[in-house]
């Protein structure tokens, strides 16, 4: 076997190993971020719904009173 050939191998080991003992730190990061990610969402999720359901309602509430506006806007120039 050549030099070559025992570095790579040797490498190979080493970055196997390395890799072994280091996958479970990128995993608990990763866990972490997804806990955060996920108490985030169950916080503002129900803000969120409140907020469109609101928009939702005041839109409706203008757009009936500008609505009664023209009716009563239209009814007072039938009777001119």
């Amino acid at each position: 076997m050549s030099k070559e050939t025992i570095e790579y191998g040797l490498g190979m080991v080493l970055v196997g190993i390395v890799g072994t003992i280091i996958m479970p730190f990128f995993g608990i990061i990763i866990g972490s971020v997804r806990l955060v990610a996920l108490v985030i969402d169950v916080v503002v999720f129900p803000y969120n719904c409140m907020t469109a359901y609101h928009e939702k309602f005041e839109r409706n509430k203008s757009l009936s009173e500008a609505l009664k506006k023209m009716k009563e806007d239209l009814e007072s120039n039938k009777d001119n």
